[in-house]
């Protein structure tokens, strides 16, 4: 299923979770490597960090599925 997702770029090569070889920390290098090199040339940069680490904690699963069944 990941080759296939992989040949139908459903996972591009910028996505770094669950992909074996990359992680939060890789996501981060090339987080600040994009961002550095935006300001170097003078790109004004914005920023927006969100965190949904728990999101779905806060919600009953049964009203997620509800709603992804409609």
């Amino acid at each position: 299923m990941l080759r296939y997702m992989e040949d139908q770029e459903v996972i591009r090569d910028s996505h770094h979770g669950f992909i074996m070889g990359k992680s939060y920390l890789t996501n981060q290098v090339a987080f600040y490597s994009g961002m550095t090199s935006s300001v170097n040339k003078g790109i004004a940069t914005d920023v927006i960090c969100l965190n949904f680490c728990k999101a779905l904690d806060m919600v009953s699963h049964n009203i997620i599925l509800s709603k992804l069944e409609r």
